[in-house]
């Protein structure tokens, strides 16, 4: 049987789109199909939990190499540079070799026996003109006796105002030959200058600051500090407090009542126990050097075996009640009813230096009665002591 070609081509085409049309069929049915698949998985809690997590592994998979295949991509970048750069290094140290110090490194030689002092005068008058003395020092008895005799020399304090002292030991350890600047923080004081610096080339330095009282400082005490520093860093702070006296009189009066208050002694009245005699003996000597008189009644009493109740009535007609305070003067009760006379006496007078108290060992003896903790311990040199 014979077919024409011109029958043969329709036929074809009608065979093609029944594949189509049987294709397309297909293709819905199994998209309908995955869709009913999809529904019924969904409702399943177990089957879609897990679809989840595989979905999130295979996110983390594709992540994973994709970050491994930047860094493959850099480090392939990077060998040229690499190679370059040890190539360089490698012919620059054949070229040019390190050449050795022949001489030591230089270490620097640290001070850690430093003190930092500053001394004043307890108080001032309104208009006067007062001095700080900051030093920097090695820590000796020998040299704590020299600053304490220079600083007496160049503050020239009047009759009746004591020289008072702070020292601190640094933070951290100095170098040799550094330079060290001090600046005054007093407020209510003004100074006459802000800073001044101490190189450490002497085992004792010292710095001056000059200082008046500002007007709103009258009656009442200045609490500061003396800083010293080092390259922006503070090395210490010593504290400062400087009583500014209210000077009520009128200037008419002023040098008559200066001539008709002069003295040429004070009467110290000393308190103290028998066991002490000895110490009282050798500040005895250096008080009638300096102006100071022990009242000889008082003596004669304190010399006997028994405590006398006259001792009480010489407390009122001395100048300056002076106790030496020491364990064995805690021990006395006759002490104790002296000092708490010379309280009640000071608290009727004027003067809130009336009551004195000195010691001798490291440290003042404990405990110190409440009555006498705000009054200040000052402490005997250790030179005043020794035989002459």
């Amino acid at each position: 049987m014979k077919f024409e070609v011109g029958l043969l081509r329709p036929l074809c085409l009608h065979i093609r789109h029944c594949f189509i049309y049987i294709v397309s069929q297909v293709k819905r049915a199994l998209k309908r199909t995955g869709k009913f698949l999809e529904a019924v998985v969904s409702k399943r809690p177990n089957g879609l939990r897990k679809k989840r997590e595989n979905q999130s592994r295979l996110r983390e998979r594709i992540n994973v190499l994709l970050i491994r295949k930047e860094r493959k991509k850099k480090s392939i970048r990077a060998i040229p540079f690499y190679l370059i750069n040890e190539t360089v290094a490698f012919f620059g140290r054949k070229l040019f070799p390190k050449r050795e110090s022949k001489g030591k490194k230089e270490t620097l030689e640290l001070m850690d026996n430093l003190r930092f002092s500053a001394f004043y005068p307890e108080k001032v008058v309104p208009k006067g003109i007062g001095k700080i003395l900051a030093y920097v020092h090695f820590e000796s008895v020998t040299d704590a006796e020299e600053i304490a005799q220079d600083a007496a020399l160049r503050l020239q304090l009047p009759a009746g105002i004591e020289m008072k002292a702070g020292s601190v030991k640094p933070l951290r350890a100095v170098p040799k030959e550094s330079i060290i600047k001090v600046t005054p923080d007093v407020p209510g004081l003004v100074f006459d200058k802000v800073e001044a610096t101490i190189s450490l080339w002497e085992d004792i330095q010292s710095v001056e600051f000059r200082f008046k009282p500002h007007a709103t400082s009258k009656g009442r005490a200045c609490h500061g500090w003396v800083h010293f520093w080092l390259e922006g860093i503070v090395l210490a702070d010593v504290a400062v407090t400087i009583f500014v006296a209210n000077e009520d009189v009128p200037e008419i009066f002023r040098e008559a009542l200066a001539k008709a208050n002069a003295k040429p002694y004070r009467h110290v009245f000393p308190s103290y126990s028998h066991k002490d005699a000895k110490v009282v003996e050798r500040v005895e000597i250096f008080a009638n050097v300096f102006g100071d008189e022990y009242m000889r009644d008082v003596m004669k009493l304190h010399s006997g075996q028994l405590w006398q109740p006259e001792l009480l009535g010489f407390i009122g007609k001395a100048d300056v009640f002076q106790l030496f305070w020491s364990e064995n003067a805690i021990g006395s009760k006759f002490v104790e009813e002296e000092w708490r006379c010379a309280v009640k006496e000071r608290n009727r007078r004027p003067d809130p230096y009336f009551v004195r108290p000195v010691y001798w060992a490291e440290k003042p003896a404990l405990p110190i009665p409440s009555e006498l903790q705000e009054i200040h311990f000052a402490r005997i040199p250790y030179s005043m002591l020794r035989p002459i």
